[in-house]
């Protein structure tokens, strides 16, 4: 390979390392700041309440990240405040389980169950029949 040759592919290589530190400067430069929230199950990402709590913290300029555990370890990882800054969709009153947590009173997700049962006379027929 001539001079000019070498000089040319020294000054590509330089040009390409110089771009590729660009964008890694970039990336960590433009990284959004993180939520961290424990769930006490595990839901998919596409789940209504995820959907909506992904959106929230999106206008607030934030990303999600969702951890299920179990209660306990929960408890710990809130105390400590540095896996998990909250939870969510938990149940009212888990602010005087968790001490450290606030609730914030916004609803997040309704669900309406009902009983099917297979032989009417085996089943209660309204909610009262269910408080002996």
């Amino acid at each position: 390979m001539s001079k000019h040759g070498k000089q040319l592919v020294k000054a590509l290589l330089l040009s390409f390392l110089s771009f590729l530190s660009f964008l890694l400067l970039q990336s960590t430069a433009s990284a959004a700041p993180v939520m961290h929230l424990g769930s006490l199950t595990q839901l998919s990402p596409t789940h209504p309440v995820t959907l909506k709590l992904t959106e929230a913290y999106k206008t607030l300029g934030m990303d999600l990240q969702i951890e299920a555990m179990p209660l306990s370890r929960l408890r710990i990882e809130v105390g400590r405040g540095h896996l998990v800054d909250g939870t969510m969709a938990g149940q009212v009153g888990l602010e005087q389980v968790i001490p450290e947590l606030l609730m914030v009173p916004v609803p997040l997700y309704q669900l309406e169950l009902s009983a099917f049962v297979l032989e009417p006379r085996q089943g209660p027929r309204r909610w009262a029949d269910l408080n002996g």
